[in-house]
């Protein structure tokens, strides 16, 4: 869908730990998340909070 929609632009591979495409390579890391928040939808709205 995307392709089509932006034209295949941005298109990107991943080698040796880091996205690759046209623009160039960016690394890639694992970010462990320290708090989590969610937002409920509907009737009634919510929201919560988990910390690690």
């Amino acid at each position: 869908m995307s392709r089509e929609k932006y034209g295949g632009k941005g298109r990107f591979g991943v080698r040796g730990g880091a996205f690759v495409g046209d623009g160039g390579t960016a690394p890639v890391f694992a970010v462990a998340p320290r708090t989590v928040c969610g937002l409920g939808r509907g009737e009634p709205f919510g929201q919560t909070r988990r910390r690690f």
